[in-house]
């Protein structure tokens, strides 16, 4: 527990704030910087949006089709079929979204790429601004994380609630990323807004067991390298995504991010993963296990409204990049679900096999 909240008291120091905004996007870029590579996997209701939004973009995308068995290909053929920029491909490997990646970044003419999700909304001037970041570097980062934000699919009933449930905890992981990045010490990273070299991921280790996506182990190689990684905490580079639709699709979204922490080998990562762990799970088993007298109950009660206590500053931190505040009784409610939650992952994780998305 005291590590756990150490670790938050490192990022509320070296989170801003307040964020930048135009005024760290004042240079030119050319559109041979960076191209945009973003897998495809039974996406055919995401196509539409997708397809708008990069047409919107002043660089060049690569979709690659990872065997996809429902209309995706068709749609985008038939949505891309005038906009010359935009490149429909097939994965050539095994299935898996590692492979997809690998696909396009071996095809990829341009020095940097620039990777998303297809269910992630992308603002107007997104290659803009990240192009102009780049070449406003004198050393140019190898990794680049930018935050992830919450798209809110419903404004009230159980799903709502539901909903903003789990953007806490989206929330919560984010600020985390940025907080350790900003510190100096890069813990995580997100697929779904992510930048780096191709002489980077060409050169990394691509980890082929594990299908899903190269994020945490490009940033383990890139530590190892010791490359050059960067965060740019600004909203006018944050896509952002919607939240799972149900408790099973959390759980399930949860479970593939733990067993493929099963090959991470960053230390700092495996640290910061057992002590969010631990400090989590510390005040439930001690209120089970202690004597049920005041004597004892006030040990797990007390952890509890701390842990709490500091989620919460963090919470209201990053209000100005992310633009959400929650209300208290939705930070108790997550905090006291949140072991069991954990609890469920945990286990369903040792069933989940390493060839899944």
């Amino acid at each position: 527990m005291i590590s756990y909240l150490k670790y938050i008291q490192q990022w509320l120091r070296v989170l801003p704030d307040e964020v930048s905004h135009e005024a760290l996007f004042i240079n030119d870029y050319t559109s041979d910087l960076l191209t945009i590579v973003i897998p495809l996997h039974n996406e055919e209701n995401n196509i539409p949006k997708l397809l708008k939004q990069l047409k919107q973009q002043d660089t060049k995308a690569i979709l690659v089709l990872d065997h996809c068995s429902d209309c995706t290909e068709e749609k985008c053929q038939e949505l891309s079929c005038e906009e010359s920029k935009i490149r429909i491909i097939n994965n050539s490997y095994e299935h898996g979204k590692k492979n997809a990646l690998r696909t396009a970044i071996e095809i990829v003419d341009t020095p940097y790429i620039l990777c998303t999700d297809a269910d992630c909304s992308i603002p107007a001037k997104w290659t803009h601004y990240i192009g102009s970041y780049l070449n406003s570097k004198s050393v140019k980062p190898d990794l680049l994380l930018m935050p992830v934000g919450v798209a809110s699919a419903h404004n009230n009933g159980v799903a709502h609630i539901r909903e903003r449930l789990f953007t806490i905890d989206f929330i919560s992981l984010q600020l985390s990323t940025a907080g350790c990045a900003l510190s100096g010490s890069p813990s995580m990273a997100n697929g779904a807004n992510i930048l780096f070299s191709r002489e980077l991921y060409l050169s990394h280790d691509p980890h082929s067991d594990y299908i899903s996506g190269d994020d945490m182990f490009l940033l383990s190689e890139a530590k190892k390298m010791a490359r050059p990684i960067e965060y740019l905490y600004s909203p006018d580079v944050m896509v952002s995504t919607t939240m799972p639709p149900s408790f099973r699709a959390f759980i399930r979204q949860h479970s593939r991010w733990l067993r493929k922490g099963t090959g991470y080998t960053d230390t700092e990562t495996k640290k910061l993963a057992l002590s969010v762990f631990i400090s989590n799970i510390s005040w439930p088993i001690l209120f089970i296990l202690l004597p049920w007298s005041p004597f004892w109950q006030w040990i797990p009660l007390c952890l509890f409204i701390l842990k709490t206590y500091y989620e919460r500053k963090l919470l209201i931190k990053g209000k100005a990049l992310f633009g959400i505040s929650f209300r208290e009784y939705e930070i108790i409610y997550f905090a006291l679900i949140y072991p069991f939650l954990m609890a469920i992952i945990a286990i369903v994780s040792i069933f989940r096999s390493k060839r899944q998305w």
